[in-house]
């Protein structure tokens, strides 16, 4: 554990100090757009690392994780100004696209999300385009256009057919219109991929859901306790756990707030 500790010190501490080259780069020349896109990067890397460590290793109070929300959104935003800059370099402009529409994302700006994701997508020789389209069928998702999202996720998938974030992606927008057997059949292949992929708490939520619709109940139970080995501590397990306690009583209904 002190290993880790010391390896996470480390990093952080070459993420700050080449922070400051950078910052030291862009001053002396604000057209190097180089220096620009990797400050995006590391602002980017920071505020995931703040959100991953608030909602998916540990959950914590409503306080506590509005501050940490707070502070990554700062970080988000700071990405995002230095990604804009790049998007005017021919070379960086897609790059800096589909990284404006993951934080657009996580700003519940939608429009923009798919926005940004089109101009991504009108590179013809960008090898990330899979990316840009589960950006652009996720922001469908959450505007509740399901049939656009899900053929820009399928699009993704035909792309790049083991980007499981795209396939679970897939999976939400089956299972947010009651499709339950094409919800856990996406959901069991993004768990079945192995790591990273297993790694998606979420999607061992949603196949015990899905399966509780297809009155699968002992398969649910042990979905939502797989899902306790993924992060004993998180959000989606307090959900998994809280899921497992309802379905043990004598008026199983279970919930995914």
């Amino acid at each position: 554990m002190e290993q880790i500790r010391n390896k996470s010190e480390l990093a952080r501490r070459y993420l700050d100090s080449a922070l400051k080259e950078l910052r030291k780069a862009v001053i002396a020349n604000n057209a190097h757009y180089q220096a620009h896109f990797e400050l995006g990067l590391i602002y980017l890397k920071k505020a995931t690392s703040i959100i991953d460590q608030a909602k998916r290793k540990q959950c914590l109070p409503a306080d506590e994780m509005e501050e940490k929300n707070g502070n990554a959104g700062i970080l988000l935003r700071k990405s995002k100004k230095h990604f804009l800059v790049t998007a005017k370099d021919n070379e960086l402009a897609s790059k800096s696209y589909n990284n404006l529409s993951a934080i657009a994302l996580h700003f519940n700006e939608y429009e923009n999300a798919i926005e940004y994701s089109r101009k991504t997508l009108k590179d013809l020789v960008y090898d990330e385009t899979y990316v840009a389209n589960a950006n652009m069928g996720w922001g469908y998702y959450y505007l509740e256009k399901y049939r656009k999202a899900e053929a820009k996720l399928k699009e993704a998938l035909m792309e790049q057919s083991k980007y499981c974030l795209a396939r679970y992606r897939l999976a939400r927008v089956y299972f947010d219109q009651n499709k339950f057997n094409q919800a856990a059949r996406e959901f069991k292949k993004t768990i079945d991929q192995g790591p990273p992929c297993n790694g998606i708490q979420e999607a061992y939520l949603y196949f015990g859901l899905s399966l509780v619709q297809l009155n699968k109940v002992n398969l649910a139970s042990y979905i939502f306790k797989r899902c306790l080995l993924v992060q004993k501590e998180s959000c989606v397990a307090k959900k998994c756990r809280r899921n497992l306690k309802i379905m043990a009583s004598d008026n199983p209904s279970p919930e995914n707030k």
